[in-house]
Formats: structure tokens, sequence, C-alpha cells
């Protein structure tokens, strides 16, 4: 309960104190409610248990279950094991839904590599269809504004044209301009790309430290925790560390 009462004050403090320059707080403040809540989901599991191991111990059967010729001696006990039984079911379940899927920072790394795999494959459908070269993402999700007279399928779903997702912003890279009105094009007037890269850094990086980066090559790169990528000319650090 002091613990309880102190808590205020304790936050309080902590947005009153004036941090040092370039110094985020809230970072602290995050981190000290996780903590609160890992424990608070700890006890959701381990009051109930223990109320079973209390009510079953002449029966050496923490969890309740049956013990050869040993049975509880009253139905209370046994709906007392029942309970117990119950609520720490429903303890694991709670901590399935309340933890907060933004703490595993390999799921969102791998959303990430998943979008960028996903524009590596498009650009290439895109290119197979002009026969020259590559396009924006706004290209790539209405063809007709970038390849005249175009009327086929698109190449990536609107969605991928939001900036922030997966706790990573998103930046598309382009290279330099194919010639327009080329004799062998199929779309003259084509507003293409001769290449291109696609990186990924990390928003918030409590969570997620890696950068990613995938380019007209086909490969995808990622950097050391807390490193920065650079893309430089639309193109991937070179040599990098490949994404398996």
């Amino acid at each position: 309960m002091i613990l309880g009462l102190a808590s205020p004050f304790v936050i309080l403090m902590l947005y009153a104190v004036t941090p040092p320059a370039g110094y985020d707080i809230r970072r602290e403040i995050r981190a000290l409610l996780r903590v609160v809540a890992l424990l608070w989901l700890a006890a959701t599991l381990l009051v109930p248990v223990a109320v079973v191991w209390l009510t079953t111990r002449r029966h050496r059967s923490p969890l309740g279950l049956e013990v050869p010729n040993r049975r509880p001696d009253t139905p209370t006990e046994t709906r007392r094991i029942r309970l117990g039984c119950t609520v720490a079911l429903l303890g694991l379940v709670v901590i399935a839904i309340a933890i907060p899927g933004n703490v595993h920072g390999p799921r969102w790394e791998m959303y990430a590599a998943g979008d960028i795999r996903t524009l590596i494959s498009g650009q290439e459908s895109f290119r197979s269809a002009n026969g020259r070269g590559y396009g924006t993402l706004e290209c790539l999700a209405e063809p007709p504004t970038c390849l005249p007279g175009y009327s086929g399928p698109t190449f990536l779903d609107p969605k991928l044209l939001k900036p922030q997702r997966h706790l990573y912003v998103f930046t598309f890279h382009a290279g330099p301009a194919v010639p327009v009105g080329a004799k062998d094009a199929p779309y003259p007037g084509a507003r293409l790309l001769s290449r291109y890269a696609y990186s990924a850094v990390p928003t918030d990086t409590d969570y997620v430290q890696t950068s990613l980066c995938g380019d007209d090559t086909g490969r995808i790169c990622r950097a050391e925790p807390g490193a920065e990528l650079k893309v430089t000319d639309a193109r991937c650090p070179d040599p990098c560390d490949l994404l398996r």
C-alpha cells in the first residue's frame, strides 16, 4: 500500500526533474511501467497458485491434481482447488493478451523485411511489364500515372504507401531516370528509374534497433543494432550484412 501511495509522487518527480539536453525521460517512464506491468502479470499467476498450494499441501499436489488414494477432505477444498486453477489459467490468458506486441523486436523486423521483399517483387514485375526500368511507390500503386496507356493490374498494395508502420519509417530512394522516349520502350513517355533503394529505420529504439535496406539487386541488408544504415545514390551499403 505504501508503494502504491508513493508511485504517483515518484512519477511526478520524474517529470519535474529537468533532464540533460538530448535525454528522453519518457524512456525511463516506459521502462518503469513495463516493470510494474510484468510484476502485476506475474502476480496473477503466483497468487492463485500459492492459494492452491496452501489448500492442497496435505495432498502434495500444488496444482490440485489428484494423487492416488488422497483426495481433498471437504467440498470447500475442492472448490478452492478448482477456483485457483481457473484463476491461474485466466492469468495466462491475460498475459498473452496484455503484453504488448511491440516488445518483440524480431517480430517487427520480420514485418519490415516482408514489406521490403514485397516491394522488390513488385518492382521486378513492373520492370518485366514495361521492359525498361523501375518505378516510384506511387507509380507501382497506380501504374497509369507513369506508364501512359497501361491498363493491367497494379504492382503494389496502396497500404504500403504509408511511410510509418511496424515501428519503422520507410523511405523510397529513387535512382537516375531512364531516358524518356526510347525507341524500344513499349510505353512511350514512361517515367522510369534505372535503380532504387528502399530503407526502413526504427522509430523507437526501445523496441527495435535494426535498420534495413533493399534495392534493385534483390538483396536486403541489415545494420548492426543501433548503427546507422546509409543509402548512397539509391544503393544499399556495399558490402552489407545480408538478411537471410
